[in-house]
């Protein structure tokens, strides 16, 4: 990341920020009564975490024009050790991934799935000191993160 980051952070990019972070958290809520792993629970909170200080990040930049980089720098080590966990719960519980296959959560699913690809797109393509780009993956992010959490809520079983 560029030191010079332009003046399109603002109090809207934070806020809409967060709502990717919300959307983890209320789908990782819902998982946890289904999948009862302690991997799997320190993952989702570092996760929760990571995402949660770098909307912090977003927010002084927004209000107090500071970059305060610990809060972006560290989603880099964090959030990758929380999704690390987080499978390794999952796979280490009795979870039942066919259900997904039904109607309409395998739609969300696939979804979400598109959208954090192009999210993975994003991290070696974009300018994540232009406020433009962040906007683009901000959008897709929640859209991603919003069709997850629809599968998780439409689960059959």
């Amino acid at each position: 990341m560029a030191n010079s980051i332009d003046e399109g952070f603002n109090l809207k990019l934070a806020i809409v920020d967060s709502l990717p972070v919300l959307f983890f958290a209320i789908s990782v809520s819902i998982l946890s009564l289904k999948i009862s792993n302690l991997y799997f629970y320190i993952g989702a909170f570092l996760i929760i975490l990571a995402g949660a200080l770098k909307v912090s990040w977003k927010f002084v930049l927004a209000l107090k024009k500071k970059d305060i980089r610990f809060l972006f720098l560290q989603m880099r080590v964090v959030m990758p050790i929380g999704f690390i966990l987080a499978i390794y719960g999952v796979t280490q519980s009795n979870f039942n991934w066919a259900s997904f296959l039904g109607m309409p959560s395998l739609l969300f699913l696939i979804m979400g799935l598109l959208c954090m690809c192009a999210m993975f797109y994003f991290l070696f393509h974009n300018n994540q000191s232009s406020s433009k780009d962040n906007w683009k993956e901000e959008i897709v992010n929640c859209c991603g993160q919003l069709c997850i959490m629809l599968a998780i809520i439409f689960l059959k079983g």
